[in-house]
């Protein structure tokens, strides 16, 4: 995979991506797509409920990425569910937070890319993203990793993506946890929308609206 670390840099406590030649931020995906109206809308949910939703994601991240890296259970439950669904599947992760970007606008870290033995010899890769709330918005993670692929191709030309994934780890009162596969949005589709994005457009998507039960 190509390493454009030192293209771009990634501010991970902050959360901003600079483009290193000029110091110029890019946006992430994520942020991209709440301009776009294409995120679910948590506008109603307040800054406390965000700041413990958002701990709890940091935190499952990390402990799914610790199960990458020792190929064993971690005392996590959501971690571990993950770890077993992965081998039950076959995935094998090759980078977790891999870091894309246009150079130009944009930048985002994917959360884990994988292959299969099968894809191995084929040189594709699998994206995929993990959501930790208690439901799955399926437009937003769709949008969010068609973006995701556009700019990892385009990143790595001898690489293609053959699959886009969903990792949905909620708390146990809300579900199982699964793996199922996203909607991959045509390109021209995509194009659109980041064309007037970079040309400073407002979109008016309708957005996903949700609530404190939503993340909590």
């Amino acid at each position: 995979l190509v390493d454009i670390s030192n293209v771009v840099h990634f501010d991970e406590g902050n959360h901003i991506y600079t483009r290193l030649s000029d110091g110029k931020t890019l946006c992430g995906v994520t942020s991209m797509m709440k301009l776009m109206g294409v995120s679910p809308d948590y506008s109603g949910v307040s800054d406390e409920v965000l700041r413990i939703a958002a701990e709890r994601g940091r935190k499952i991240h990390l402990s799914c990425n610790m199960a990458d890296v020792f190929d064993n259970f971690v005392d996590c439950r959501e971690a571990d569910a993950y770890l077993r669904m992965r081998r039950d599947k076959g995935l094998i992760p090759i980078e977790s937070e891999y870091l894309v970007s246009d150079n130009e606008d944009i930048a985002s870290c994917i959360d884990i890319v994988f292959t299969t033995e099968e894809l191995q010899k084929e040189n594709k890769v699998i994206l995929a993203d993990i959501k930790c709330t208690s439901s799955i918005h399926e437009k937003p993670l769709s949008w969010q990793l068609s973006i995701y692929k556009k700019m990892f191709e385009e990143q790595n030309p001898d690489i293609k993506v053959a699959g886009l994934i969903g990792i949905w780890l909620p708390k146990e009162k809300y579900g199982n946890p699964k793996i199922f596969d996203g909607e991959e949005i045509d390109l021209k589709q995509v194009n659109g929308p980041i064309s007037l994005f970079k040309s400073g457009t407002i979109i008016c998507f309708p957005a996903e609206t949700t609530d404190n039960v939503a993340l909590l």
